[in-house]
């Protein structure tokens, strides 16, 4: 009912936009929100478990969802149907299609202007943030051109040039060889902190800040949800700040704000993972909300993503029609994190026995907790006694022939434990996924504000910053 119910709301609200008179805009402030992997599966996800929760289907307890226009956005680059987050990222923000690996440059190499800085040249205020390093390829692309996304020298060294006036969230792939590249910023003008207090007492005054989370792990982006739940440096403090700096000022302004952690999860098959970091995203979209109302008449908001990651589906063969998204809190740790621990517990030879993987599992998911959809059955068990003696006990690093033909027997998907560990509790809630990489199923984009209905209808990414042009009232050519 509260789907059919939403589904009219946005009907009646883009009609009555559309029909509205052609007065001049007053749009002044833009959000564009990219969730990196976040396709419709994973919002229905993140709802349905929130739903489980609540013992409530009526409510609809994602805000996002709430947006009143919907439209898709098809995410096919250059020469692929299937995108990379560098020709998606380089769509979204320069308006050109461009091929795989290549950031902010057309398919000939030749270097695009971003909507960001476009409007950094007709004085609007600049805000770039992401869970994920602020040289990765998706915030990149509204700043950067190189010929690869990997080349994060490059993409760092752009970053000062571009004078954007906010950086927040990740820090620097780059600044694993080196701390040169926080030093450049700093040189070049910017104040470089992942100091809470520094960060909340800085004003526009102060001068441009680049603000990293002092919760970074090994990939220098901020710890995902689910390892740190006391992290009080996730995307929507970063939201936040870019408000407060921006806010006062009265000046117009574009923020770009990357839910990246989601496209990393699904890559592992993570669900609770993605659930939690779609959750810190929504957070994220509630911080731009109540400053459109704030300036119901100047604020427009779009969410989008660049693809969707790992082919996500609500139920699997295993489940058929049954699903049981609430067990989803049981699972306390990340994929990435959990490779890590099973590397370290290995190494502990007299202590790692078969009892104590049980019981780390266990602890992890939940399993054999005394909830029936958890509990391990022979199939789990065979599995999971079969890598204990391989990969933990005799420490194998390169399976054999024999070895490899006992796994497709037991339908092992992986030699690791924590790749297994995974694919049993997807299956026991109810949640398949079809790849490890990205899929070139359209995205929805969800849109808010002056200026809305321009998003609704079946786009192509690369129109995404032309349309977000056209609302703010500009007739230029991107690119």
């Amino acid at each position: 009912m509260k789907r059919f119910l939403l589904f009219i709301s946005i009907i009646t609200f883009s009609f009555s936009l559309f029909c509205q008179n052609n007065e001049p805009t007053k749009l002044k402030y833009v959000f564009l929100f990219i969730g990196d992997g976040f396709g419709l599966a994973q919002s229905m996800l993140t709802e349905g478990y929130l739903d489980a929760l609540a013992q409530d289907t009526d409510e609809i307890h994602l805000q996002i969802l709430k947006m009143p226009v919907l439209g898709m956005a098809e995410t096919y680059s250059n020469r692929n149907f299937i995108t990379c987050s560098s020709a998606a990222g380089t769509a979204l923000a320069t308006g050109t299609k461009t091929d795989n690996d290549k950031l902010g440059i057309s398919p000939d190499s030749l270097p695009l202007q971003s909507i960001a800085e476009f409007l950094h040249k007709k004085e609007f205020k600049i805000g770039i943030i992401s869970s994920c390093p602020l040289d990765h390829a998706t915030p990149a692309a509204f700043y950067a051109n190189t010929t690869t996304r990997n080349n994060y020298d490059s993409i760092s060294l752009q970053m000062p040039l571009s004078e954007f006036d906010f950086f927040g969230g990740g820090g620097l792939m780059a600044a694993k060889k080196s701390s040169f590249f926080y030093d450049n910023l700093e040189q070049n003008g910017y104040v470089v902190t992942s100091n809470k207090e520094t960060i909340d007492n800085h004003t526009f005054s102060d001068g441009k800040l680049y603000a990293y989370s002092r919760y970074l792990d090994d990939s220098f982006s901020i710890t995902s949800m689910i390892d740190e739940p006391n992290n009080e440096m996730q995307l929507p403090y970063f939201v936040q700040k870019a408000i407060s700096l921006f806010e006062p000022l009265e000046t117009p302004f574009f923020i770009m704000t990357e839910g990246g952690k989601i496209d990393w999860a699904c890559h592992d098959n993570d669900p609770a993972t993605t659930v939690l970091e779609v959750i810190e995203m929504n957070k994220a979209y509630i911080e731009a909300y109540n400053f459109y109302l704030r300036h119901p008449e100047e604020t427009l908001i779009i969410i989008t993503a660049d693809h969707e990651t790992g082919g996500l589906s609500i139920g699997n063969e295993y489940r058929g029609y049954n699903c049981n998204l609430e067990l989803l809190q049981y699972q306390k740790i990340s994929y990435d994190k959990l490779k890590s621990e099973i590397r370290t517990f290995a190494k502990r030879k007299t202590e790692a026995t078969l009892a104590q993987t049980y019981q780390l599992l266990e602890s992890y998911f939940g399993f054999n907790n005394g909830n029936q959809h958890l509990n391990l059955n022979k199939k789990d068990s065979l599995q999971i006694n079969f890598l204990y003696k391989y990969q933990i006990e005799k420490r194998v690093k390169h399976p054999s022939p024999k070895i490899l033909r006992k796994m497709r027997q037991l339908q092992i998907s992986s030699f690791s434990m924590a790749r297994l560990a995974f694919d049993i509790f997807n299956t026991k809630v109810g949640i398949g996924w079809t790849t490890f990489g990205h899929t070139g199923i359209s995205v929805p984009v969800r849109a808010l504000g002056n200026g809305a209905y321009n998003f609704s209808a079946l786009l192509n990414n690369s129109d995404i910053p032309k349309k977000i042009l056209f609302s703010l009232g500009f007739n230029d050519k991107l690119n």
